[in-house]
């Protein structure tokens, strides 16, 4: 019974996240928020491209995947109809 309450605990809390539009600034007296607009796709781009890279590279150095240079299943380039190759 209580293994089953810390699993369901762990399971609610887990997925619990805040996310802030801005940044506090340092060296000010009170803390000061400023909001930051939001990204533009080709920011969320990039992102996207550098945390499949770095997921990758992760996953081959431990040994999870192999580098296939022939077949690249995570392209980025865009098709005709706008979805991804």
């Amino acid at each position: 019974m209580v293994m089953r309450r810390l699993v369901m605990a762990l399971c609610v809390c887990a997925f619990h996240m805040l996310f802030l539009d801005g940044a506090y600034l340092t060296g000010t007296q009170p803390l000061v928020f400023r909001r930051i607009a939001a990204p533009s796709a080709p920011e969320l781009k990039a992102l996207v491209e550098r945390i499949a890279e770095r997921i990758g590279r992760t996953l081959e150095h431990k040994g999870f995947i192999v580098r296939d240079c022939d077949n690249s299943y995570l392209s980025f380039d865009p098709g005709a109809d706008g979805t991804a190759a």
